[in-house]
């Protein structure tokens, strides 16, 4: 009985501690995916970093994040958006960081991103899909 007393205090513990070491991995919709780490600068100041994943077999370009700060009832407390500036190449990755308020836990949503076309023209684009997730 002892035993379960201590888990479950531990449990509760690690459960209202910031989540600065958490890993989070969400789906943007069927392709992008993000896996996510929040940390903070040398002056104290709460980062999002990680990844965007593609898992379609062209590139992603001009890929806009919303990236929303929750508190621990799961209300959004800020926001930033994330932009970017390089493509992702099919069935590959990009990194990314972040400034933004400080959460319990973060949510992303995909705002656009515009697949390359397959082909010769570098510069042709589809918008399969584009909107709030």
């Amino acid at each position: 009985m002892g035993g379960r007393i201590v888990a479950v205090g531990a449990a509760l513990i690690l459960l209202t501690c910031p989540a600065w070491a958490q890993v989070s991995s969400t789906p943007l919709d069927f392709h992008l995916r993000v896996e996510w780490e929040a940390g903070q600068t040398r002056d104290g100041s709460p980062t999002v970093s990680g990844y965007v994943y593609n898992g379609r077999g062209i590139p992603a370009d001009n890929v806009r994040l919303q990236v929303e700060a929750l508190d621990v009832a799961g209300q959004v407390v800020g926001k930033t958006l994330l932009y970017l500036n390089r493509p992702i190449p099919a069935f590959d990755r990009a990194y990314f960081t972040t400034r933004g308020p400080t959460g319990a836990t973060y949510r992303f949503t995909l705002l656009s991103v515009d697949w390359r076309a397959p082909g010769p023209s570098a510069f042709r684009f589809i918008r399969p899909w584009t909107g709030i997730h």
